[in-house]
């Protein structure tokens, strides 16, 4: 090797042997991969060490930098989460592809039939408790809540309630199951004050109307489907004027087959409007009617709180602690479901008011509740 005439030429001559390559299936550290002639690294000058260190140290360095680019470019190019994934940065967006299933469960729960109540020619009446229902779990609702209307939101997860009273009116919201605290108002969903709230139903997956007693105003409502946190967010987009066979609104279950929405009104009529129109289609009005085992027709006024099911219509019943299956078609009530037991008359406090308020859950389960009721019952109806 020929000596090196300068300082400059020997850090070139030191710099060219390190950048040689390693031999082939031949393990060096980087260190030994510098030539050295004839000595020992030991043996080396102090100025030679040195740059060997530097040499190290610069190749060293150039490699991690390197590699850190690559990592990042790597992260660059991978995709950012879905919304709709159940990670936990995004635990509060939703529908998760949970939610989303469970959205699509109830549609399907609210439009297949019963086989069992296709065909029948006489209602059916069960006794109380047991043949009518199993409960499952009870959840603490403030008793203040003069419950007209409930229905579960499952893309959010998410029960609406509307409450009524004069200079009481709202809508209130809560996560269900999970949020025992169910006691947060939206206020943005109050109603005014010289209205009377009753049924409210979800007519898109990120739309709800409510009805009025007796002045005849609908409102319609917006809101962010993809956030927990509807109850600060709902927007109101319009108030539309109705009527009904008595100019009254009660009850509201929207249908989502058939783009209708029905209606009572505390008579025994049950209505059907355009969901697009807000109009009813008046050649589908029906008369709530029973046929006893003698085939006598009963007519049954005073239908409350709405609730679409199995292709029925699920109906509360002022006064009485029943829930009556209603055949869309005829207003002819299949079934009778007996709840005088879930929370006898003996047992409830004077304020408590009535057996009311009716919602599907994915499961084909319902939640029911009462008027000034300090709880949500979870039941399975036994069919």
């Amino acid at each position: 090797m020929t000596k090196p005439r300068n300082r400059k030429q020997k850090l070139k001559t030191n710099l060219h042997f390190a950048m040689k390559p390693m031999e082939p299936m031949k393990p060096m550290s980087i260190v030994s991969s510098v030539p050295i002639p004839s000595s020992s690294f030991s043996s080396l000058t102090k100025k030679t060490k040195t740059t060997i260190c530097l040499i190290t140290f610069a190749f060293v360095t150039f490699v991690a930098i390197n590699l850190q680019l690559f990592t990042q470019s790597q992260t660059t190019l991978s995709p950012s989460p879905s919304p709709t994934s159940n990670s936990n940065s995004n635990s509060n967006i939703y529908p998760t592809n949970s939610s989303q299933n469970l959205h699509n469960l109830l549609k399907s729960v609210r439009t297949n039939p019963n086989p069992l109540y296709t065909n029948l020619t006489r209602t059916i009446t069960k006794a109380k408790g047991a043949p009518s229902y199993t409960l499952l779990s009870t959840t603490p609702k403030d008793a203040n809540r003069f419950t007209q209307g409930l229905e579960y939101h499952p893309l959010s997860q998410t029960m609406f309630e509307s409450v009524g009273l004069y200079h009481q009116s709202n809508i209130f919201s809560f996560n269900y199951p999970n949020d025992e605290n169910t006691s947060n108002k939206l206020s943005t969903k109050q109603l005014p004050p010289n209205q009377f709230g009753e049924g409210l139903t979800l007519t898109k997956d990120n739309e709800l109307i409510v009805l009025t007693w007796q002045e005849q105003a609908m409102t319609r409502f917006s809101f962010d489907s993809n956030s927990a946190d509807i109850k600060n967010e709902l927007t109101k987009i319009e108030e539309i004027s109705f009527t009904t066979s008595n100019n009254e609104g009660w009850g509201a279950a929207f249908m989502h087959d058939k783009n209708e929405i029905a209606i009572s009104d505390g008579s025994d009529n049950l209505m059907f409007w355009n969901a697009d129109t807000y109009t009813e289609i008046t050649s589908k009005r029906v008369r709530v009617h029973k046929i006893s085992a003698t085939g006598t027709k009963q007519y049954v006024s005073s239908i409350n709180e709405l609730e679409y099911y199995e292709g029925d219509i699920l109906a509360n019943v002022w006064f009485k602690e029943e829930v009556l299956r209603i055949d869309v078609t005829t207003g002819f009530v299949k079934v009778v479901y007996n709840f005088k037991d879930i929370w006898p008359n003996s047992e409830r406090p004077k304020h408590a008011d009535v057996f009311n308020g009716i919602a599907a859950l994915p499961d084909k389960s319902l939640v029911v509740t009462g008027k000034l009721w300090d709880r949500y019952y979870h039941i399975k109806l036994n069919d």
